[in-house]
């Protein structure tokens, strides 16, 4: 009977520690993948802003480079304005008006271009917010997790308690009989 009571504790001390080993190793697992998710999550989120970057200052550039061109050329008519006859001044004029209207469609590429760095500097906003909702859900997932894990690991404890206790009277009749 001693024998039977002493592998009955050895079995319940083997039983305790494995339930604590799987404890642990579960609640390392799910952080794990917590922190996996929130990392692919950023990651993606700052490929798309660096693409959102890169294409807005492409078309920046791009019309910037126009303007430049536009704005040396008018520099050059205005050197040359002083030699020309009353003919080429009229043209000249006409050149101006076209140059004013340029400048004006300046104006409104520029008011597109800080409507665009606006629209950008919300969505990053909105980006933020987002991943701080996500992070926040995660996190409270993952409390969730490790609340399950050890209402789990309290019921099985109940369960090997119990367990023992069936054991201990087995023991008890055991000893009775003999």
């Amino acid at each position: 009977v001693n024998e039977k009571i002493s592998q009955l504790q050895t079995l319940k001390k083997n039983w305790e520690a494995e339930a604590r080993a799987k404890s642990a190793d579960d609640q390392e697992k799910a952080q794990q993948s917590v922190q996996a998710r929130v990392r692919a999550k950023i990651s993606k989120m700052q490929a798309l802003k660096k693409e959102w970057e890169a294409e807005a200052q492409t078309q920046l550039t791009a019309e910037n480079t126009v303007l430049q061109e536009q704005v040396q050329q008018m520099q050059v008519e205005m050197t040359v304005e002083a030699e020309l006859s009353k003919q080429e001044r009229t043209q000249l004029v006409r050149c101006r008006r076209e140059a004013a209207q340029s400048a004006a469609a300046h104006a409104v590429l520029q008011e597109q271009v800080e409507q665009l760095t606006r629209e950008a500097e919300r969505t990053r906003q909105e980006m933020r917010q987002q991943v701080q909702s996500q992070m926040e859900a995660m996190a409270q997932e993952h409390a969730d997790d490790k609340e399950r894990l050890r209402m789990e690991h309290c019921a099985s404890m109940e369960q090997l308690q119990g367990t023992l206790e069936a054991a201990k009277n087995e023991i008890v009749v055991l000893k009775t009989r003999s």
